[in-house]
Formats: structure tokens, sequence, C-alpha cells
């Protein structure tokens, strides 16, 4: 039996989240989830809370929800306060070979010499009109001897690196490797990108004993780094929302989420 469907990608500012609010229903988890991105706040330590009225000119900030940090049996005063609130152009990145050391960048166009570290242009701050441009294709086919899934992506920060994860059922939302690590990929100068890889399984068809799978993640890593078969590492004081963000979300098996 050969089976295709595809899906569209929303906008979100967290997992399971879009200016606060559950996107899905993840059945038996319910509405789990947590922010990780918020507005920019240069008269404070803390960011405020997106809204969807607030200007497309809103700069994007780091933030690390307490509710992810409650999943991992971590507290709020084990973050570290210099990593909340950072523009996301301003998100340090390693520059030391022990990888120690971490500093944020100038655009390659606003730096002196040629071999001063820099960061790829565009390097102005990220907005969330910005952010909110994002969208995209998933396109998920099975048949008897093969699945397949192939995302197709506009509207992205240009010249960044993503990843892209499969959510499924368990104690919590758990975010797998999508086909695999790794799982990264690059948007070109426009935003965009394709991204294709072979599954062992069908998320068409769920199958009994096994996790479910719930919904695609695409995460922003504002640090340009990526972490293998994890998105960040918190015990490591690299957290969700301080390193890395979600901007689009594809519902394969999961529902809306009521308001």
């Amino acid at each position: 039996m050969k089976l295709s469907k595809t899906f569209s990608g929303v906008v979100a500012t967290g997992t399971n989240r879009l200016f606060g609010k559950p996107l899905w229903d993840l059945g038996s988890l319910g509405n789990r989830g947590a922010t990780n991105l918020a507005a920019y706040n240069p008269n404070g330590n803390e960011p405020s809370a997106l809204t969807p009225d607030m200007p497309s000119s809103t700069v994007l900030a780091t933030y690390v929800d307490p509710a992810n940090l409650a999943e991992m049996n971590m507290r709020p005063d084990q973050v570290d306060p210099s990593t909340i609130n950072v523009p996301l152009r301003d998100v340090k990145v390693v520059a030391d070979l022990a990888g120690h050391q971490r500093v944020a960048l100038k655009g390659i166009l606003q730096v002196q010499n040629a071999a001063d570290p820099s960061q790829a242009e565009p390097s102005g701050p990220i907005t969330l009109g910005d952010w909110r441009k994002a969208k995209g294709k998933a396109t998920i086919k099975c048949s008897n001897n093969s699945s397949s899934v192939l995302l197709e992506l506009n509207g992205l920060i240009p010249n960044r690196l993503y990843t892209a994860w499969g959510v499924f059922s368990g104690p919590m939302p758990i975010p797998s490797a999508l086909g695999g690590t790794p799982c990264v990929f690059v948007t070109n100068n426009r935003g965009s990108a394709t991204f294709q890889r072979a599954l062992n399984f069908c998320p068409l068809q769920p199958t009994a004993g096994q996790p479910q799978f719930l919904f695609i993640e695409i995460l922003y890593h504002s640090d340009q780094q990526v972490y293998g078969l994890v998105p960040a590492l918190p015990m490591a004081g690299l957290h969700i929302g301080a390193v890395v963000h979600t901007q689009l979300e594809f519902p394969v098996n999961v529902n809306r989420a009521k308001t």
C-alpha cells in the first residue's frame, strides 16, 4: 500500500506554542509545550512576552521557559542570566578550540580585516516580522518497502543554521533527529531550503506499542552550533530558548488545540 500526504507549516514561538498559547492537542500529553522566544527588552534584564499585536519591527530575543526547565527537574536559578534577553543576532558563538570562549559577532561587512571573526550577512536584528514570514510544506510518502519525508521551506532567516526534528509522544514531547543525524540544513540568501530523508517507519500509520509521531519541528540555532542527537545542552548551560528556537511546526498526527 502506498500512502502520501502533505502538511502545511505553522509559525511557532516555542514547542507547541505560538504567543504563549498551545498550537496542538497532543492527546495524552494534553497541551504540553514551552515558549523559547521573546521580545527584546532594552530597559531591563527580562525580555517581554510576545503577543500577536506587537509591531513587526519588534526585535526577538532569547528566553528560557520555566516550564521547559521543570520538565528536566531544573530551576530558573540554574540559567545564566547573561544568556536571557539577548537579541538573536547577538547570541554568543564558540570562538576557541577548547569550546570555552563564546563571543558575539558583527556581520562580515562590519569588520575591518578579512580574517576577523564575523557572522554571515544579513546580520541586522531579527524581528517578529521576519520570523512570521516562515512557511513551508512537508510531504511524507510511505510504501511497503520505504518511507520518506521532504521539507520545502521558505521565508526562514537567510544564510542561517537550522535542524529538523520529529516530535514523539512519551512522558513529555520527545524530539528525535528527523531521518537520523545529521538533521541539519542551511538556508540560502532568500531564506529557502529543502530537506529530504529516508525514514524507517511510516508516520502516516501509527504502530501499536511504538511512540506516537506527533509533529515536525524546525529549530533555528542562534548560536550557530548543533548538538547531534539533542537540540541543545541544558545540563551544560546551553538551554532551549537561549541557543535554539522553534520557528515552524508541521502537524502530522495532532489536531489544533482548543482555545
